[in-house]
C-alpha cells in the first residue's frame, strides 16, 4: 500500500514538477485530480512509495493459514520505520499469536538532500555548502557518531516478552585501498562514515547477557580497510602539438599548432569511483566477539 512518510523532495519543488517541469510531456492516465474548477495538476510524478503491508499464506484453497501485519510509524515529518510485526494464526482467535516491535533512536534525521553530510552520506549536521571545496574538504565532512545514529534501530522486543538492544559505534580502519592506477593497500587510520554493531544486549526479566564486538587487528590496530579516500577536485592538462605541411596539387598548405589544455573540475560530491567491497566502504579482516564475560564491557 501506499506509504506516508517524509517527503523526498521540498515541497517547493514538488509544485514545480507536477505544473510545470514534466506538464503536457509525458501521457499518464493516474492523475492527481482536480485544483480547482479551472486548473488540473500535471499527472506525472507521482511522488511517492509504497510499503509492504501484510503477507497472507494460504491453503491455495481460500483458507487462510497465517496472517502476517507489519505497522510503520507513518508521519510526514519522519522517515517511514517499521514499528511491529503480528502474526496471526488460523483459528480467528481475534489475538496475534506472536508480536515483534521495534524502537528506534529519537533524534530525527534531516530532509532528504539536506547537505549536512559527512564524505559518505551519513548526517553530521555540518553543511557542506558553507565551505569552498578547495579548502580541506574532505576533513570537514568528517563523521559525526551522534548524528550517524539518528533514527536507527536500537532495541527488538520479542513476542516471548524478551528484548535485545543495540549499541553503535562509527566504523574505522588503519588501510586504505588506493585506487588507479596503482592499486595499492596503504597505511592511513581514520573514522568512516556509518556505524557498526558495538553490543547486543539480550535481557528476559530474570536474565541478561551480552554479545560484544571488537574490530581490531592483533596488534591493536582497527582491522578496517577503507575503499578509497573520496576526491573532489580533479585537474590536469593535455599537451596538443603538431606541424603539417603537405602539396594539394599546386598548392602547398602548412599549418603548426603547439597548446596546453588546462582543466580543474570541482564537485560536492566524489568524483572518483569508490568500491563498495561487498556491500561497504569498509570492509574488515577481523572481528572478534566477546560472549557473556568473556570480555569486560
Amino acid at each position: 500500500s501506499k506509504n506516508q512518510n517524509l517527503n523526498t523532495i521540498s515541497q517547493e519543488n514538488e509544485i514545480w514538477m507536477k505544473t510545470e517541469g514534466l506538464s503536457g510531456e509525458i501521457t499518464d492516465n493516474i492523475c492527481y485530480g482536480v485544483d480547482d474548477a479551472s486548473f488540473k495538476t500535471a499527472c506525472a510524478p507521482h511522488n511517492y512509495f509504497m510499503k509492504l503491508s501484510g503477507i497472507y499464506i494460504t491453503n491455495g484453497v481460500g483458507s487462510y493459514l497465517r496472517l502476517i501485519q507489519l505497522g510503520y510509524s507513518e508521519s510526514s515529518q519522519e522517515r517511514l520505520k517499521l514499528n511491529s510485526i503480528k502474526i496471526w494464526g488460523s483459528n480467528n482467535s481475534g489475538f496475534a499469536e506472536q508480536i515483534y516491535t521495534f524502537r528506534y533512536n529519537s533524534l530525527k534525521l534531516p530532509a532528504y538532500n539536506a547537505t549536512v553530510t559527512d564524505n559518505w552520506g551519513y548526517w553530521n549536521n555540518k553543511d557542506y555548502r558553507t565551505v569552498d571545496i578547495d579548502s580541506d574538504f574532505f576533513n570537514f565532512r568528517s563523521p559525526d557518531e551522534y548524528y550517524s545514529k539518528a533514527e536507527i534501530l536500537t532495541e527488538i522486543q520479542y513476542p516471548a516478552g524478551g528484548n535485545v538492544k543495540l549499541d553503535y559505534e562509527l566504523n574505522d580502519y588503519s588501510k586504505v585501498a588506493t585506487q588507479a592506477p596503482d592499486f595499492n593497500v596503504i597505511e592511513k587510520s581514520g573514522h568512516a562514515g556509518g556505524l557498526r554493531i558495538k553490543k547486543m544486549t539480550y535481557s528476559t526479566d530474570t536474565t541478561s547477557y551480552s554479545h560484544s564486538f571488537e574490530y581490531k587487528n592483533e596488534d591493536g590496530t582497527s582491522s578496517g580497510i577503507l575503499s578509497g579516500i573520496p576526491v573532489y577536485i580533479a585537474q590536469g592538462k593535455s599537451h596538443n602539438k603538431y606541424f603539417i605541411s603537405t602539396w594539394m596539387s599546386l598548392y602547398h598548405f602548412q599549418d603548426m599548432a603547439d597548446y596546453v589544455q588546462k582543466y580543474k573540475m570541482w564537485s560536492e560530491t566524489y568524483v572518483n569511483t569508490l568500491g563498495l567491497t561487498s556491500g561497504n566502504h569498509v570492509t574488515y579482516s577481523r572481528v572478534t566477539e566477546y560472549i557473556g564475560d568473556e570480555k569486560p564491557l
